[in-house]
């Protein structure tokens, strides 16, 4: 069987999203057509159950896709053809624009929320989309061969999931890893720019059995600073860390005295321009948009079997973590001096203002928070196996995943607690709580913990979803060989 007629024949057993609301006036829909193309051929799968959220709730619509994401003010789907896009209204379900991106779907389809555009990685094809009106603003080859994962990076950040990320030129990087090589290209306009390989060995395990390719030195990106792309490029068997700006290298390390090596931690923050890398071995500061060294320091602690490194003001937060020791230090920026240490006991984990760590941690640590001026300890909050500590989008901290749900102030202090089973707690906003279990979605009301969705299914919160705002929530259900199913959830004021 030809790809082509393969292709066709899964197309013909993927039903397409249903019919839509009728688009509100003064919009405009990019393509007309039908709305299921395989509906006169396609044997229908039995229809799920309804989904009847409690009062204070409105399911706003339901439908089926390939795929979805949420930017703000806007949802965009893919038809389960492979083939249209959809943009959708999140107040409404109404549709608000259709397109054709192309005409022969091949490969994994998965869409990424970037700005007001939505890029589109399919097989080999990229599709950027603007998401207010559809207009198909590129189309083109990528990459001619191999399985390549599209990643995305603001800051220093990336990349994670599908989270919708804020557009700006300065600070977003875009590119491709296929296995031993990088493609960076322009986000907005897809145009590639220079790529990268590494060196890659044959293994053979036998004269029998078929060879492995190993890549030695895989080059990797590491986000963007100030117009510039730092990535980790490979020279001979090693690594050289690097500015990228379009297909010139601005600045590259020294051969003789590396910053950094292949298994180095690195991480940075873009607003101060500090870039910082850690290691078993040494850490070194620099400057990201520059390469300028600061200052390297030896670790004299040994192996280290956990290190984290958080900017906070104009000191960085270091945790180091050894076989016989747990301690966290307090460096200037610019220098390196030490302002304070502190050893902390085995299962302390040290919580900042920069962010938690990810996913939440769960297996009975003690998130301790530190004065970052002196060292001294504001709060501690204790988590018993299973139970994790959320950052509350209102202010403060959740804990939950355990027997109770406890809110605490941004002080430590606690301001509520409420008994009661919130284990598979998966997703919270100011809202809504989420619990996945196995085959069981259950959505709760914040304010109370009252039950206002219960249904059976794999359900997922939807990555982007934070990108509509507090009280929306949009899910997906994987339903083997079907589209998946999708529902927006808006609470009610």
């Amino acid at each position: 069987m030809n790809l082509r007629r393969l292709l066709l024949g899964l197309a013909a057993c993927t039903p397409s999203l249903p019919p839509k609301p009728a688009a509100q006036p003064g919009t405009s829909s990019v393509e007309s057509g039908p709305q299921d193309i395989t509906a006169a051929t396609a044997s229908r799968p039995a229809a799920p159950a309804p989904l009847r959220p409690a009062g204070g709730v409105r399911l706003v619509f339901e439908a089926r896709a390939a795929d979805v994401v949420a930017l703000p003010g806007s949802l965009v789907a893919l038809d389960g053809d492979l083939i249209h896009l959809r943009g959708l209204d999140p107040a409404t379900g109404a549709e608000l624009w259709r397109t054709r991106r192309h005409e022969r779907p091949g490969g994994v389809h998965t869409l990424y929320p970037l700005g007001e555009r939505v890029l589109l990685h399919a097989g080999e094809v990229l599709a950027i989309v603007d998401a207010r009106d559809g207009a198909l603003l590129e189309h083109r080859e990528m990459w001619e061969y191999g399985d390549c994962e599209l990643q995305i990076f603001r800051g220093m950040y990336g990349p994670r999931g599908r989270e919708h990320v804020p557009w700006g030129r300065d600070d977003v990087a875009c590119g491709f890893a296929c296995g031993c090589e990088i493609q960076p290209f322009d986000c907005t306009l897809g145009t590639r720019q220079r790529p990268f390989s590494g060196a890659s060995a044959r293994v053979y395990h036998s004269k029998a059995a078929p060879h492995d390719d190993v890549c030695l030195n895989p080059p990797r990106l590491l986000g963007r600073v100030k117009g510039r792309t730092l990535a980790m490029l490979p020279v001979d068997f090693g690594h050289r860390l690097a500015a990228l700006d379009g297909d010139e290298i601005v600045w590259r390390e020294s051969e003789q005295r590396p910053v950094v090596n292949r298994f180095s931690t690195i991480a940075g923050d873009t607003a101060r321009d500090v870039c910082w890398a850690l290691d078993h071995a040494e850490m070194a500061v620099w400057t990201c948009s520059t390469g300028r060294l600061l200052w390297r320091a030896s670790q004299p602690d040994g192996a280290l079997l956990r290190e984290r490194v958080t900017l906070a003001g104009d000191r960085l937060l270091v945790e180091r973590r050894t076989a016989g020791r747990n301690t966290v230090e307090a460096l200037a920026v610019m220098s390196g001096t030490r302002i304070w240490k502190r050893e902390l006991a085995a299962d302390r984990v040290l919580l900042v203002d920069a962010g938690l760590p990810d996913p939440p941690r769960s297996d009975g640590v003690v998130y301790l928070r530190l004065d970052p001026a002196t060292g001294r300890t504001l709060a501690e909050f204790r988590l018993a196996p299973k139970e994790s500590l959320w950052r509350d989008p209102a202010g403060g901290y959740i804990r939950a995943g355990g027997a109770a749900y406890v809110e605490f102030d941004p002080e430590g202090r606690e301001r509520r607690q409420i008994v009661r089973d919130m284990s598979d707690t998966t997703w919270l906003d100011e809202h809504f709580i989420v619990q996945t279990a196995p085959d069981r979605l259950t959505v709760l009301r914040r304010s109370t913990l009252d039950v206002v969705l219960s249904a059976e299914g794999q359900f997922a919160v939807v990555e982007s979803t934070a990108a509509l705002g507090p009280g929306v929530l949009l899910l997906r259900e994987h339903r083997k060989n079907e589209p998946l199913r999708i529902a927006l959830l808006r609470a009610e004021p």
